[in-house]
């Protein structure tokens, strides 16, 4: 009975994850959050959705943020390395890259 459970439980999150992912790329963070009293279970969906959205924005805003930080990061580092090296290695690289 624990891997019927285990399978539904994995089965629910994948549906989940669809449907935040769907919803994410046709309305992008702007998802507007529409609830009904007359339909609370579509509003629960709704808002579990629109919860699920908004943590899909901030994670990848996060990781562009955190991608830009380690880009500029190693950019600086092979400038220092480059900066630091013989003469030589300057004029490998300048050949290469200009």
């Amino acid at each position: 009975m624990g891997i019927v459970r285990l399978v539904l439980f994995l089965t629910a999150v994948a549906v989940y994850l669809g449907l935040v992912l769907m919803t994410y790329i046709v309305y992008g963070p702007a998802y507007p959050l529409r609830l009904d009293a007359e339909a609370p279970l579509v509003s629960a969906e709704r808002l579990v959705v629109w919860l699920g959205v908004r943590a899909a924005f901030m994670f990848t805003r996060t990781l562009r943020t955190v991608w830009e930080l380690l880009s500029d990061a190693s950019a600086e580092v092979g400038d220092w390395f480059v900066r630091r090296s013989s003469e030589e290695m300057q004029a490998a690289y300048r050949s290469r890259v200009l």
